[in-house]
């Protein structure tokens, strides 16, 4: 088994290694993983022309700068929503957003920042979702909240992905509930990023 994960462990790093264009992102502050980072530019390799992306959590633009890298598509958009306040992120200050916005002035011609959060997005919103990446309120109640605004935004058989899928917080039982429901189908594990498929 140990044998296993460090196979594992290498074949991820080869993967990383073979993107060097995208090493420059892990500079930035934030909690995602190169490997992780590496699966939400694959996903937005994969959209059409004119393709909308919401990422729920966006802090200071690490996981955007990995989305935005992989966008290759004319007319796609980056919608990245965060509240951009202090809070007891490790590592958060009042200066979040000023941060965000300096991270990711490589890709401002595609991010489209939204200060607020899902809910007030969900009313101002007016198209649909193509793929969606929640990394917000990692609590129980915070996670739900984020699937239940932008899900009935988001396009049959789009890709719904979450951060932290499995760590110690509530994202687990909000993904596994909507699950269940048959609303959301599990297609894999990156890390811990759970990627989904919307079904209905």
């Amino acid at each position: 088994m140990k044998l296993f994960h460090l196979s594992k462990r290498i074949t991820q790093k080869i993967e990383v290694y073979s993107h060097p264009h995208l090493r420059r992102f892990r500079n930035f502050h934030g909690h995602l993983s190169e490997y992780e980072g590496l699966t939400l530019y694959r996903c937005a390799k994969r959209l059409k022309p004119n393709s909308n992306i919401v990422e729920v959590g966006s802090f200071r633009g690490r996981s955007a700068n990995y989305i935005c890298a992989g966008i290759d598509k004319p007319g796609t958009k980056l919608y990245c929503i965060d509240i951009w306040v202090k809070t007891n992120t490790p590592g958060s200050t009042d200066d979040d957003q000023v941060i965000f916005i300096q991270n990711t002035k490589e890709f401002s011609n595609l991010i489209i920042a939204f200060k607020g959060a899902s809910r007030g997005f969900a009313s101002w919103f007016s198209g649909k979702i193509d793929l969606v990446f929640i990394d917000a309120d990692h609590s129980y109640e915070g996670c739900k909240e984020d699937i239940v605004q932008l899900l009935p935004l988001t396009k049959r058989n789009a890709f719904v992905l979450f951060h932290d899928y499995g760590n110690p917080c509530g994202v687990k039982d909000a993904v596994d509930e909507f699950v269940r429901k048959r609303k959301l189908a599990k297609v894999d594990l990156k890390h811990s990023i759970c990627v989904c498929k919307k079904i209905l």
